[in-house]
């Protein structure tokens, strides 16, 4: 993958060093999540991105890993996306795209809504508690609660083997995941990488496997591991 300065789109460049990994082409029959979360491009984390297959389990087709800006992110996001929105026209079938909202997400999002104009964005619903108005949030918000219900959804998927993982760089960061307590022994234990390390394709597998019952399923074989 690669975005030069000033261009509008994406180009994929078969490298087997490079940062998208790809198992598998689009089906025309299924459906299909992306989801990502996204780092400043800066800082010592990655944004990291997922793109699932949807059907009677979901099945890890591509992945991304590496260092970019939030505004590349949206770019990288739109071209996963449309590649794996198989149809046309009025028949196409968008992928799902969503993006965590938290913090440099928000400006990824933007950029999803505003330049790229992706049709079809995870939406959070929200009811003011005064007017009982309800209004609409674009991407996945991650607080204390949907941290860990989307963990254990994705604990649980992996438990009953109905999640196909095919990244090795998903599996190291799972095989180091614990629980511990902050920097400082307070307050409860909670699920995160170890000091030092990463979880950034956990977060990012988690909010995919929590929005995937908002797509339509297409036909799929149910994995069970040998």
């Amino acid at each position: 993958f690669h975005v030069g300065k000033g261009e509008a789109r994406a180009r994929f460049i078969d490298d087997p060093h490079g940062p998208v990994w790809i198992w598998e082409v689009p089906d025309a029959a299924a459906r299909y999540v992306v989801s990502a979360d996204i780092a400043s491009g800066g800082s010592r984390d990655f944004t990291s991105v997922h793109v699932l297959k949807v059907g009677q389990s979901l099945e890890q087709v591509a992945s991304y890993r590496g260092k970019c800006d939030p505004d590349e992110a949206a770019i990288l996001i739109d071209r996963l996306a449309k590649v794996y929105s198989p149809g046309k026209g009025a028949n196409r079938s968008w992928a799902l795209v969503a993006p965590e909202r938290n913090s440099y997400g928000l400006h990824t999002i933007d950029k999803l809504v505003n330049d790229r104009r992706y049709p079809n964005i995870y939406t959070h619903k929200r009811t003011d508690t005064v007017d009982y108005r309800e209004s609409r949030d674009y991407g996945w918000l991650t607080s204390t609660a949907t941290r860990n219900r989307s963990l254990e959804y994705l604990k649980e998927m992996v438990r009953e083997a109905t999640i196909l993982i095919r990244c090795s760089r998903t599996f190291a960061e799972m095989e180091t995941f614990i629980y511990q307590k902050a920097a400082d022994g307070k307050g409860d234990e909670k699920p995160c990488a170890p000091r030092g390390g990463f979880d950034d394709m956990v977060m990012a597998l988690a909010i995919g496997v929590s929005v995937a019952d908002r797509v339509p399923s297409g036909p799929a074989v149910l994995y069970r591991p040998s």
